[in-house]
């Protein structure tokens, strides 16, 4: 078993996620009987990437000690991700120039309301920018190494040419330059802290970013009706289990008839509707964690920090 683990874990294959039954093999006695999860979906991170809504069911066992693993592959189309600021962005001079042109502009309404309403002018401007798209950035990465790759077999020739080793210089600074950039990136969307102390395994954080994905996505729901496994199927068992729950008929009740809860201890009613200050605001915002998830806004902690004299 520990080779055969060994080739798992070198291959980088992951268990496929899985819907029905748990448990894949019975002994078939009764007296000392064994169930266990022995056969799985090896699949690796490339399956992944083509496959992300990719999953295996386990079914009934009919007469075999085995229960048949029914492969699925979604045929539901790539759905757009809400917007989700990247932490390199402040590295780039253009971000710089496009939020200094939504804060520039004057309040015409409320402090809270037109704040609101330039975050939401920042967000739409930055989804048109080529710098905030992660595969840009890997595109870029690529050409840069095609390049270097043809600048050092010139070198080979020419190893004191002042013009090749400037090229050369130029493109070792932008090639740092990015993959800082999509190394931030990938490290802020894994979540994974222990790896933001050195290590530098992009492609082993993709694989786990993939793979979480692929566990966290909802692949079948049941309910009396039978089990659907589409995207728009589920999303309409959702929404019809919480129009029944919430739009019941109404009672006629009244609010004296309901019973007093458990209720604020008077000596804590001040320090609740005092006024929160600026200090308290900003104490919050710089003690918050870089790569924790975004609120609603889809603007991160370090988005605040960073551009905090700014807002």
């Amino acid at each position: 078993m520990g080779d055969f683990n060994n080739m798992v874990f070198n291959a980088g294959l992951y268990d496929l996620s899985s819907v029905g039954h748990y448990f894949t093999w019975h002994n078939q006695q009764p007296q000392n009987p064994i169930h266990i999860k022995l056969d799985c979906v090896l699949v690796n991170d490339k399956w992944l990437y083509c496959f992300p809504s990719s999953f295996y069911k386990i079914a009934d066992p009919d007469c075999s000690d085995h229960s048949p693993l029914i492969l699925t592959c979604s045929t539901d189309n790539k759905r757009g991700h809400r917007f989700l600021y990247k932490n390199y962005c402040t590295k780039f001079l253009e971000f710089w120039a496009c939020l200094l042109e939504v804060f520039s502009q004057t309040n015409e309404s409320s402090p809270l309301s037109s704040f609101n309403f330039k975050l939401k002018t920042l967000k739409n401007a930055m989804k048109h920018k080529s710098w905030t798209n992660a595969n840009q950035i890997q595109r870029d990465i690529d050409n840069l190494k095609e390049l270097q790759h043809s600048v050092m077999s010139q070198i080979q020739n020419k190893p004191l040419d002042p013009i090749l080793n400037g090229k050369l210089n130029q493109i070792n600074s932008n090639l740092g330059f990015y993959q800082d950039a999509l190394s931030r990136w990938i490290i802020q969307r894994a979540k994974i802290k222990w790896l933001t102390h050195g290590e530098d395994d992009l492609k082993f954080l993709y694989s786990k970013i993939n793979i979480t994905k692929n566990y966290n996505r909802i692949k079948a729901i049941s309910n009396d009706q039978g089990t659907y496994t589409k995207h728009a199927d589920i999303a309409s068992v959702f929404i019809n289990h919480y129009k029944n729950l919430f739009n019941t008929t109404a009672s006629n009740h009244l609010a004296s008839d309901i019973p007093a809860g458990r209720l604020i201890p008077t000596h804590l009613t001040s320090s609740l509707i005092a006024p929160v200050s600026r200090e308290e605001i900003k104490n919050i915002v710089f003690s918050g964690n870089s790569n924790t998830a975004p609120g609603p806004d889809g603007f991160t902690f370090d988005f605040y920090r960073s551009t905090w004299n700014v807002l």
